[in-house]
């Protein structure tokens, strides 16, 4: 706003310092609309308003799918990107909704990851009739006492401050909606993990309990 008023009062003059201030004007009208896109996404799955497809879903070939994407990102910042995927059952769920959630994860892994670091995508038969999917790194890690807030819609860990502060939060009510739940845990200089627990019944909740 404040360079956009700078141009019409005239106090932005020649060429150069338009073009400049153009992009900056662009770069941050993008960074609203996605801030904002997040918000009503965030808001419409915590009211129940989206509704979840309901399909088996083969999570192994999701995470190859996930891992895949990723790959060209991974190989750029020198990060060996592993999986180490054994035999699960499926998963009823939203296909789309679920890469959602792990593209998330990936994604903060690899902005939080040093060169030449690693990321390991998991997956394995857990307990109670769950899949459990595990994205790991070996970043700079979260101080203990913020890792109970990293859910929380705008938060965003002091020393690694990127995005809107949104995307976990996101993620967290996706898991939700398919009956499961999302930890972390993290060491301090050594990294992450995100543990990821999924349902293998047909049967996917809502936030408020309602079946979707």
């Amino acid at each position: 706003r404040g360079f956009a008023q700078a141009m019409l009062d005239g106090t932005i003059r020649d060429d150069e310092a338009q073009t400049w201030a153009t992009h900056i004007i662009k770069d941050e009208s993008e960074r609203m609309i996605w801030l904002t896109d997040e918000l009503l996404e965030l808001s419409r799955i915590e009211s129940g308003q989206i509704r979840m497809f309901r399909e088996p879903v083969d999570m192994k070939e999701l995470l190859q799918q996930c891992q895949e994407i990723f790959s060209i990102r991974a190989e750029e910042k020198g990060i060996q990107l592993r999986t180490n995927l054994e035999p699960v059952s499926s998963v009823i769920g939203d296909i789309d909704r679920l890469e959602q959630v792990f593209n998330n994860l990936l994604d903060n892994a690899l902005k939080h990851s040093p060169a030449r670091g690693n990321i390991g995508i998991a997956a394995r038969q857990g307990w109670a009739d769950f899949v459990e999917i595990t994205i790991a790194d070996t970043g700079p890690g979260i101080p203990p006492e913020q890792l109970s807030q990293v859910f929380e819609r705008f938060y965003q860990v002091k020393e690694m401050k990127s995005g809107t502060g949104l995307g976990l939060a996101i993620a967290k009510e996706i898991v939700r909606a398919h009956g499961g739940d999302i930890t972390v845990s993290s060491v301090l200089g050594e990294g992450t993990e995100f543990l990821v627990r999924l349902p293998c019944n047909p049967l996917i909740q809502s936030p408020d309990s309602g079946t979707l």
